[in-house]
């Protein structure tokens, strides 16, 4: 999603508002079912809320590295979603000996 559309959606499921949103709906039907399920809705608004300010971060992160965000299908073998997101390391394939150390006492 842009970064606009999960600002938005983070806006309006932040759980702080929905005493507003129950306030604003008290006496329509919808309100009366938000009213009885406070719980479940507070629950629910919370899990989207957090889903959304992840979302923001991540792309905001993803945007100062100056990196294109990953839109893999998921069906990849880990290593290559690894690679088409990371820089290779450039390690030794074998590590060299160690040096001996020689003894005076000889």
């Amino acid at each position: 999603m842009k970064g606009w559309a999960l600002s938005v959606l983070a806006a309006l499921t932040c759980p702080c508002h929905l005493p507003i949103l129950l306030a604003l709906l008290g006496s329509t039907a919808i309100g009366g079912a938000l009213a009885a399920h406070q719980l479940w809705l507070f629950a629910a608004m919370s899990l989207i809320f957090a889903g959304a300010v992840a979302g923001l971060l991540l792309g905001r992160r993803e945007a100062k590295a100056g990196l294109e965000p990953t839109r893999g299908t998921g069906n990849e073998p880990l290593e290559e979603r690894a690679q088409s997101c990371c820089a290779p390391a450039r390690l030794p394939m074998s590590m060299p000996p160690a040096p001996r150390e020689e003894r005076a006492d000889g």
